[in-house]
């Protein structure tokens, strides 16, 4: 190819040129030289002919050697020639034909040139000689400076030395490899015979002696010794420089020698690692295979526990590429009959794509057709740029783990199918007070799914004031003690309930307990059917004793039976129930604790369900063990092993002795609740770790159209609206990236009219016992109607805000029409009672002792009384209506304050009995002073009042500080009240005494709760009969910023 000439290229081209010229124009002067020099000889033998008659040709010589020393040969030649012709044509007579053999003419001419040319050879060798000399001095002028740059650079140690071992002079390379300075080397201190090792003198004396004979030495390896007494090695090479002076080179093989120990200890180190992998290959307890570099990754080694799990030997395998190694099995996914694909097999992926393979299970057929189960770990090798040049696969059969886990599920089964048989709530709790385990009956109550609940805290699911009632009884359990108890628990989503309960503590091999189980019966209906009986206080003591009696006892009994129909297991219960051993049970021993009228009625009934392999309920009368008949109810179920093998019946027995009344709403009420799970519209799906569908209910694959086949793995994406597609699997692939939930609203086709419907969908992962994903499941909920209804909710916003606009308009309208029927009532209805009061007290001063009989005068004080009580209840009434709209007027307010100021007005109005006062240091609030003095004065006086059958009396006012409340109190020991009525306590005109003793309207505690209640707190009451009472009180804690 053509190129342009470069810039250097021109510039040569043109110093050619000017060279070339140079040269001619050298030349030019050289021959004109000649030319001169002849004609200023011809111009002086012309002028000095008389004087050179017999030599003409003198001048003619020396014209001829200026020509030959200034130009060389060729002017000199030239020289010879004009000469010649100038002689002859001037001096002597021109030659002519015809006297050519003239000696006198022919003979001097030949002398004059051979001599001329004589003359011009010589000057030419003289100046061919002095340019060889001139170049030889550059040459060697060049040869020096290049040494002397080698020795300046100090690439490499040079010295000059003398035969007797003297070093005289030395580059700093090799002052430095010795440690010796520049002043050592002056003064002489540096010889050979010093810095040469004993065990080298040999080696050096050879090499002397071998200079000494050639002139140099072979280059040799020997040590030197430096200043501070440590080894260096070098490598050495001398020249004889004249009779006594040597010159030598001095390379330092310290680095080099450190580099080969270095390669021989890698290489030691290579040998040790083989040597630890080949025993490794040979012993260690999993299948390890070893794949080379690219491109075709061969497979370099296999441990000895692969080649046994294997079926081949590894020479039939080391060697082949990793691509033909993997496709010699048959390799399945963990199902065992997807086979895998090349693309998919961990190996080739570590190898083509470097992917790391963590824990994933496959199924590996073996040439003689059986099958193991296993995992593998597979991590690719990288050199040191980053490019794959291998990968190791680690992998270990699992096949009898399977196989355990396999017994293990079938056993959790069992045990599942128990529990859920059981109508009564089975939960078990951690050391943590953390959910573990419930039973279909405990997510049926609460509503929550099992994946729900588990791992969240008792307070997360029962409720602040549930856990408060239960907890005394978890702390109890959690020391190690069995617990049984009934309470009235108020659920957080499952109402207030009367539960039996039992918890029994669990412990580990260290005797720590790690949890507790709690059995639950809901008897709530028991306890209303026994407070609905119009019987006498004795027989009601007499059935909760009974009640009571039963509830110590486990609530269920639980028997199993075979293929063979009889019954080869009953728990504890029974027995205690029965009173009758297990060997006298087993079998149909416990028929003969069965009722006569029951007994063929129950026989037929479990023959009947045991054929059919049918579910069956029933009822018979069953001996106690004190010999009275009672009523059960029996659920079985048969028994099915996770392959469907039939293997007998389970079943659980509760007495229902005392809820036969309640049967039929029972019956109904679960009947409703089959009905709603069998019509939800919710389509619930299960997923591998990947996220990949492995099932889905039946509900989504009528709604969808879609087989099993089609969904499984990411066919459901089919079913997803194209404009959601992207945004659903960003979503889902992303949580599954982090292992965490997800809720996504997607539109699905329904396949019945081919519409697509808004869906909300909510993903979980599912855990193993290391925290480890192994499956996803979750649900899709219609909310099509939900989202229709949005646009037209943001719609109806407005108009509600319109109307909550006039609304607002109306409620002012009518407070002011209710401040004005308040005035009407204070003024209208005292009026009446003012006069009253005056007529009867008119009536007593007129009127005096004797006049009117004694029960005259009591029924004037009874009017009197009467119309000072209504006068006091009508400003009560007014009072409480003002509560509800007053404008609240908020400061900050100094509690300890406000009490004594009301203990002051109360001692004030108790004169002459005794009170002790406890007043506690009190926290600052924020509140409407009027309506806070008001709440203390009810709650102060309740407590003053009740308490005035008690001296001493004791009155306590404190203060307990939360995270977001601060919680006053007020107690006494007073009169109490029944816990049993406390519901009714903050209601208008509700008194629990009646007593006259204790007079009141019924309103204070109602006023209380309603200011309390304006305030954002709350307000709450304990008490015992005759012990006294506490009232409660909380109010929002002030913020830092607030309190400053």
């Amino acid at each position: 190819m053509s190129r342009k000439a470069k810039p250097s290229e021109s510039q040569n081209i043109f110093s050619g040129n000017r060279d070339k010229g140079a040269f001619i124009r050298e030349k030019l002067r050289h021959y004109g030289v000649a030319f001169l020099s002849v004609a200023l000889a011809l111009r002086a033998t012309l002028l000095l002919n008389p004087y050179l008659t017999a030599t003409p040709a003198a001048l003619f010589f020396g014209a001829v050697m200026v020509s030959a020393w200034y130009g060389g040969l060729g002017p000199g030649l030239l020289a010879t020639l004009l000469s010649t012709f100038a002689v002859n044509y001037f001096f002597f007579k021109p030659l002519h034909p015809q006297n050519i053999t003239d000696p006198n003419i022919v003979v001097p001419l030949v002398v004059f040139m051979l001599t001329a040319g004589l003359i011009s050879w010589l000057n030419e060798s003289h100046r061919t000689a002095q340019r060889q000399a001139e170049a030889n001095l550059k040459s060697l002028r060049e040869s020096e400076a290049r040494f002397s740059r080698l020795t300046e650079s100090n690439i490499i140690g040079m010295i000059v030395a003398d035969l007797n071992g003297l070093i005289i002079e030395a580059n700093d390379a090799f002052l430095k490899m010795l440690n010796y300075t520049r002043e050592d080397l002056r003064s002489g201190r540096i010889r050979w015979g010093e810095i040469v090792p004993l065990e080298y003198i040999e080696v050096s004396e050879r090499g002397i002696q071998e200079l000494t004979i050639t002139g140099s030495c072979k280059p040799f390896e020997q040590e030197y010794i430096r200043k501070d007494g440590s080894l260096v090695s070098v490598l050495i090479g001398f020249a004889k420089h004249g009779d006594r002076t040597i010159i030598g080179f001095v390379l330092d093989l310290s680095e080099r020698k450190q580099a080969q120990a270095e390669a021989q200890h890698r290489a030691r180190q290579a040998e040790v690692a083989q040597s630890i992998l080949q025993m490794l290959l040979e012993h260690v307890p999993e299948g390890i295979t070893i794949a080379g570099g690219p491109p075709d990754f061969p497979i370099i080694a296999n441990s000895k526990l692969a080649q046994k799990l294997l079926g081949k030997p590894s020479e039939s395998l080391v060697g082949i590429s990793s691509e033909s190694y993997v496709q010699l099995y048959g390799l399945f996914l963990a199902d065992g009959v997807t086979p895998l694909t090349l693309e998919q097999l961990p190996l080739y992926r570590a190898t083509r794509y470097g992917e790391t393979i963590c824990d994933e299970e496959c199924i590996i057929e073996r040439p003689d057709g059986t099958t193991i189960t296993a995992i593998a770990n597979v991590v690719p090798i990288r050199d040191s740029q980053g490019e794959i040049i291998g990968a190791i696969d680690c992998w270990r059969d699992i096949t009898n783990r399977k196989l355990v886990e396999e017994a293990l599920r079938q056993r959790e089964t069992e045990l599942r199918l128990i529990t859920d048989t059981l109508p009564v709530l089975i939960t078990f709790v951690d050391s943590e007070q953390r959910y573990r385990f419930n039973n279909r009956a405990y997510q049926e109550w609460f509503g929550h799914p099992a994946a729900e609940v588990y791992g969240k805290h008792l307070w997360e699911v029962l409720g602040e004031s549930a856990y408060e009632v239960l907890r005394p009884y978890v702390e109890q359990v959690l020391a190690g003690v069995q617990v049984t108890f009934e309470s009235e628990v108020p659920y957080q989503d499952g109402g207030t309930r009367y539960i039996n309960a039992i918890y029994v503590p669990q412990f580990n091999k260290e005797g720590i307990v790690e949890g507790y189980v709690a059995l639950v019966t809901d008897i709530s209906e028991q306890q209303a059917a026994l407070r609905d009986r119009a019987q006498a206080e004795a027989a009601l003591r007499e059935s909760e004793s009974r009640f009571r009696q039963m509830a110590d006892t486990a609530p269920v009994l639980i028997w199993m039976s075979g293929t063979d129909k009889l019954c080869d297991y009953f728990n504890k219960p029974w027995l205690d129930f029965t009173g009758r051993t297990l060997e006298e049970e087993i079998g149909n021993g416990w028929t003969e604790g069965v009722h006569p009228d029951d007994f063929q009625c129950c026989l037929d009934t479990y023959n009947n369900a045991f054929d059919a392999r049918q579910n069956f309920q029933m009822e018979y009368r069953l001996r106690r063990n004190d010999g009275e008949y009672r009523w059960l109810f029996d659920t079985g179920v048969p028994r099915l092993a996770p392959t469907g093998q039939f293997l007998g019946y389970i079943g659980s027995c509760v007495d229902i002795h005392d809820r036969k009344l309640a049967e039929e709403a029972l019956r109904d009420s679960e009947e409703r609740y089959r009905i709603l799970t069998e019509v939800s519209p919710q389509a619930i799906w299960m997923g591998d770790r990947d996220g990949g569908i492995t099932y889905c209910n039946q509900h989504w694959l009528d709604y969808t159209g879609l087989t099993m086949k089609q969904t499984t793995g990411y066919g459901w994406i089919y079913a997803i609206h194209p404009d959601d597609r992207d945004r659903v699997l960003k979503t889902s692939m992303q949580a599954i990236a982090n292992a965490t939930d997800y809720e996504v609203e997607i539109r699905f086709r329904q396949v019945s009219d081919g519409s697509y419907r808004w869906h909300i969908v909510r993903g979980l992962p599912f855990r193993d016992a290391a925290g480890q994903i192994i499956k996803w499941v979750g649900i899709a909920s219609d909310i099509h109607a939900r989202k229709v209804a949005e646009a037209a909710l943001l719609q109806l916003n407005e108009m509600l805000e319109q109307r909550i606009q006039e609304r607002t308009v109306q409620l002012e309208a009518a407070n002011k029409e209710l401040e004005s029927f308040s005035y009407s009532v204070s003024h209208d209805l005292r009026a009446p009672l003012r006069h009253i009061a005056g007529f009867v007290e008119l009536l007593q001063k007129r009127h005096n002792s004797t006049t009117l009989d004694e029960k005259s005068q009591r029924y004037l004080k009874i009017i009197a009384e009467t119309a000072k009580q209504a006068g006091i209840l009508i400003d009560e009434l007014l009072t409480f209506s003002r509560m509800g709209r007053t404008e609240m007027r908020y400061i900050n307010l100094n509690m300890e304050e406000l009490v004594h100021e009301v203990k002051r007005d109360l001692i004030a109005e108790t004169p002459g009995r005794t009170i002790h006062w406890h007043i506690e240091s009190l926290l600052e609030v924020q509140g409407d002073p009027s309506m806070l003095r008001l709440v203390l004065r009810n709650l102060m006086g309740n407590a003053v009042k009740y308490s005035q059958t008690r001296n001493p009396a004791e009155i306590t006012v404190g203060s307990i500080e939360h995270e977001n409340e601060v919680i006053f109190f007020v107690q006494d020991n007073g009169v109490g009240f029944n816990m049993q009525y406390v519901h009714k306590l903050f209601g208008v005109f509700q008194r629990l005494h009646s007593d006259p003793q204790f007079e009141g309207t019924g309103v204070g505690l109602a006023n209380v709760q309603r200011i309390i209640h304006r305030h954002n707190g709350r307000v709450w009451a304990e008490a015992v009969v005759d012990s006294g009472a506490t009232f409660y009180f909380s109010l929002p804690k002030l913020s830092n910023k607030e309190s400053e």
